[in-house]
């Protein structure tokens, strides 16, 4: 039984120790920069390493969401809803891959070695496209998914009580969205002549950061109701991935107004390797819950 139980956090072990290393050495190459002041160190971190750490996770995410729906059969409610997630891990893929790779001159980009002169537009455009697609769109079908797994709880009747830490983050990531709010009907009188599909997309993230987290947080409490375990570590790591997600955010934000001096504020950039660990833990939980249950229900059988 204890080595059953003991195989049962290998993707969620991998997830942490490759998150870890990366940081470890991310913060190296920062420690670098700062005391030799030559940026080709943080450069070389964020378009290589950062930019396979980003594309080898989201690839992971999406391997293990697809196992996790595999789990379920065509009469489970909730199978619907794994594949809700597969199409946002997808999503979130594909956008990581334009974003981190495609979009950036570095010798992980194969058009980095043409010297048309509209390589480097294009590869700003796909940049824009990637973080579209990663972000706003990745989380409007991530809401989807998520209203699908809450209608499913509801209706099983269970009371969901939430706890000072559930209100905190939801008010912490709704003030924020109160403030963006605030800010974009300040200037739209300006953006209103430069208004794109991509100025659209970024003005939902922050509404759509905050119907995310509290229906993440939602499950989780409904989940934690039932008896937890390795199922709610699940959902516990969606709302870990969507309140950092909105930390990045407000990263940006400092960044963009500049309250903390440069090249301090680099500091915030590595936010995003927390929310994309995180999201992978999500699959990664449902994927060894299933496999545990399995596992015991193999050793029962045994006996």
């Amino acid at each position: 039984m204890a080595k059953a139980q003991g195989k049962t956090t290998v993707f969620p072990r991998l997830i942490f120790w490759t998150t870890g290393g990366h940081l470890v050495s991310g913060f190296a190459f920062w420690a670098v920069w700062q005391l030799t002041q030559d940026e080709v160190w943080i450069r070389y971190f964020f378009d290589y390493q950062s930019a396979l750490f980003f594309a080898l996770l989201g690839g992971l995410e999406f391997v293990l969401a697809i196992w996790a729906w595999s789990q379920f059969s065509s009469n489970q409610p909730l199978r619907s809803a794994w594949l809700l997630v597969v199409l946002a891990s997808a999503c979130r893929l594909m956008g990581l891959v334009l974003a981190h790779v495609l979009g950036i001159r570095s010798y992980l980009n194969p058009s980095f070695f043409l010297a048309e002169p509209w390589i480097a537009s294009r590869g700003q455009v796909l940049r824009q496209i990637g973080l579209a697609i990663s972000g706003p769109i990745h989380m409007l079908v991530l809401a989807c998914a998520l209203f699908r797994v809450l209608k499913v709880y509801r209706g099983l009747k269970v009371s969901a009580k939430l706890k000072l830490i559930d209100y905190l983050l939801v008010l912490v990531v709704s003030l924020y969205t109160l403030r963006q709010m605030y800010e974009i009907v300040r200037s739209l009188p300006q953006a209103g002549q430069h208004l794109t599909v991509y100025t659209l997309l970024n003005w939902i993230t922050d509404p759509l950061l905050s119907l995310l987290l509290f229906e993440a947080i939602f499950i989780r409490r409904y989940v934690v109701a039932m008896g937890g375990g390795l199922i709610a570590r699940c959902w516990g790591a969606f709302t870990v991935a969507i309140f950092v997600t909105s930390l990045g955010d407000m990263g940006l934000w400092v960044v963009r107004n500049e309250y903390i001096p440069y090249p301090l504020n680099s500091i915030t950039w590595f936010i995003w390797f927390f929310a994309s660990a995180a999201y992978a833990l999500g699959p990664a939980y449902q994927v060894e819950a299933t496999r545990r249950a399995q596992s015991q229900a193999a050793i029962f059988d045994y006996m």
